[in-house]
């Protein structure tokens, strides 16, 4: 294990989850913690560290020249942790030296293929973290420990576990728009728990004991969507949710003449919540807003009228330390479901599990871990996960951090005839991708500014 190579993280105790022990150990990193600029410099002194992970300011004092000292001075490995705001800082941590730049909130997957490529550690690595060290010392001393990861388990907020900044500022958005009775736009990848929001949404605001009525628009032919949403139908969704709340599911889907008669509902504000005379509308779907108007799909009236509450879900690839602890607690959950022990879910298991992209998100995640425990024993290992998990874990481990795979630039030709701002956006963000989702490689290779790149990402999530 001494040759592994060593990572001081320097961060707040609340940043801490965000640099699980699982991503370096996939990284086949030892991994030591600082949470003051003076504990990580006197770690460097004493311990000799191959790699720096550092933040671009502490208590407001930038770290760009302790990066710039790091790397005359010793010769050390930085990454950075950048805000969304820090555009500029981190275009300058990078012109000064800087190896990598990741930006919150990045997922496991994400932080070990930036550590794997800095560290030049390119296949994976099972060395045990720290704390499963010490389980094992405490059960060789006879001294079983008293808690295992599941004790540890973060409190649900509305039902969902969540503990990064973007989902906490998600939590208190759902407090702020269950007070009011305005529209209320969902929107996010398939399995981020759109329906989620909305039912919590509901189940938060005086409209709790009302209906909570769900109309798909994807599942219902056109002429029983219109029977659905007249308002002259006694027995239709509009009718049924009475002052409760119609959540058109997937309304991107919808027919844009329906939209149109939807449009006065949806301008019955009324503040403060409960005070209208009729249903409160809130809309999901998988599109973004900036998509579903270039193809059509939402009316532009629609959608000013709807957009007065806006939640932008991220996928669990961008949740960082959430992924871990929302495994452990659906294994709970779903082993208790299916009437049997909680089986034992952590080392090499939980790490492919959390480094894992997850493209179906919460839905892949909970019907992943359901065939695990229907088929598994006390412990979950490797060998109980699905093929394709495996698949993926062994395909990024083994690929170049610089490799340009036809899969991840995709085909082009669904890009012809689109607007020129379109096919700038997916060009570049193919390339992120296909260089392992680092921007600042990713502007080597367009030959362009890492800043530039940053702020025209800033640019489409203001659209988005």
């Amino acid at each position: 294990m001494d040759d592994q190579p060593l990572a001081i993280v320097v961060s707040t105790a609340e940043a801490a989850d965000f640099f699980a022990e699982e991503a370096f150990a996939m990284a086949g990193c030892t991994l030591l913690r600082a949470h003051t600029l003076y504990e990580a410099t006197e770690l460097c002194k004493s311990r000799n560290p191959d790699l720096l992970v550092i933040p671009l300011k502490i208590e407001g004092e930038s770290l760009i020249p302790y990066l710039t000292m790091c790397k005359a001075e010793k010769q050390i490995s930085v990454i950075v942790i950048a805000e969304s705001d820090q555009i500029n800082d981190a275009a300058e941590a990078m012109r000064v030296g800087a190896d990598d730049c990741l930006f919150h909130p990045f997922s496991n997957a994400r932080l070990t293929r930036t550590l794997r490529s800095v560290t030049g550690t390119g296949t994976a690595r099972q060395p045990a973290t720290a704390s499963h060290r010490a389980e094992v010392k405490a059960a060789n001393d006879g001294d079983a420990p008293d808690s295992g990861p599941a004790s540890r388990l973060p409190e649900p907020v509305h039902g969902m576990i969540g503990t990064t900044p973007e989902m906490r500022r998600l939590f208190r958005k759902i407090d702020a728009a269950a007070s009011v009775s305005d529209p209320v736009l969902i929107h996010g990848e398939i399995g981020t728990g759109r329906s989620t929001f909305a039912r919590a949404i509901h189940d938060a605001s005086s409209r709790a004991g009302a209906p909570f009525v769900t109309l798909d628009c994807a599942a219902l032919d056109p002429e029983t969507l219109e029977t659905e949403l007249s308002p002259a139908n006694p027995s239709g969704a509009v009718a049924r949710a009475g002052r409760g709340t119609l959540l058109i599911d997937r309304v991107d889907e919808l027919d844009t003449r329906l939209q149109a008669r939807l449009l006065p509902l949806v301008a019955q504000h009324a503040t403060p919540d409960g005070a209208a005379a009729t249903a409160r509308m809130i809309a999901t779907m998988s599109r973004t807003p900036a998509q579903a108007l270039a193809e059509g799909r939402l009316r532009e009236d629609f959608y000013y009228a709807l957009n007065v509450l806006a939640f932008a879900l991220p996928p669990l690839r961008m949740r960082g330390g959430d992924v871990g602890n929302i495994l452990l607690t659906k294994t709970r959950d779903i082993a208790k479901a299916l009437g049997r022990e909680a089986p034992d879910l952590r080392g090499p298991a939980l790490s492919v599990l959390s480094t894992y992209r997850w493209p179906g998100n919460l839905t892949e995640l909970v019907n992943t871990l359901r065939g695990v425990l229907l088929t598994c024993g006390e412990v979950i290992s490797t060998r109980d996960l699905p093929t394709d998990v495996l698949e993926e874990e062994t395909l990024s481990s083994l690929r170049p951090p610089n490799s340009h795979g036809t899969a991840a630039r995709g085909d082009l030709a669904p890009l012809i005839g689109r607007p020129l701002a379109e096919i700038e956006r997916a060009v570049i963000e193919a390339t992120i991708a296909s260089e392992g989702g680092s921007i600042p490689r990713a502007a080597k290779v367009l030959d362009v500014s890492p800043s530039t790149i940053y702020r025209k990402r800033e640019g489409w999530t203001r659209l988005d």
